[in-house]
């Protein structure tokens, strides 16, 4: 009876413990990127979070008591549990680490939309300045949202090409930004293509 309680309510603490960082980590990755959104993407960059101190005092105190629980539960000593519970000073690092590598993977995600639809403009015979309009407009549909990451920099990709930087290097910009490894590689292959004048491999 004693061991079949502990279990439950070892595994209830473990839920309300994942249930709390999955919910907080949304929270926080709304927040924190619809900030960004209204105060521009231009230098969004996607390799830091710097998390507010509310949010960080939030966090403590929501994962305190979780650490005090388990704690007790497995010491039967309030004292020592009081002690763990300065672990809880530790939740905010951990969770800025998640909510970049969360933040990453949507990335990735909707980056690799954005390659089917640059594919489809370029294979209709448009140069690749131009297709990125048309991209644009593809992903709106796709992603109703504004804030949406990859519309956002798709928007900025456009913007600077209007400004008359070259696509090459308004992707490099964005690559370099996102930290992530696709990205990188087609910013390589499209300075690559775009340096031996042709566009041909992009349509692979």
């Amino acid at each position: 009876m004693k061991g079949g309680m502990k279990e439950d309510v070892k595994g209830g603490v473990q839920d309300s413990m994942k249930g709390g960082m999955e919910g907080g980590m949304k929270d926080s990755m709304k927040g924190g990127m619809g900030s960004s959104m209204k105060g521009g993407m231009k230098n969004m960059d996607y390799n830091t979070y710097v998390m507010p101190v509310r949010e960080k005092l939030f966090n403590i105190i929501k994962i305190a008591p979780l650490i005090y629980l388990l704690g007790f539960l497995f010491y039967k000593n309030h004292l020592l549990s009081t002690v763990l519970c300065m672990g809880a000073l530790f939740y905010p690092r951990l969770k800025v680490k998640a909510i970049i590598r969360k933040r990453k993977e949507e990335l990735n995600l909707q980056f690799k939309d954005m390659l089917y639809s640059l594919k489809s403009s370029l294979w209709a015979g448009k140069p690749i300045e131009l297709a990125f309009g048309e991209v644009t407009k593809d992903l709106c549909i796709l992603y109703p949202d504004p804030s949406a990451p990859i519309i956002q920099e798709s928007s900025l990709i456009v913007k600077k090409l209007e400004m008359n930087n070259t696509v090459e290097s308004a992707f490099s910009n964005f690559a370099e930004r996102s930290g992530v490894d696709d990205i990188k590689d087609f910013a390589e292959v499209l300075k690559i293509c775009k340096r031996t004048g042709g566009e041909t491999w992009l349509k692979l």
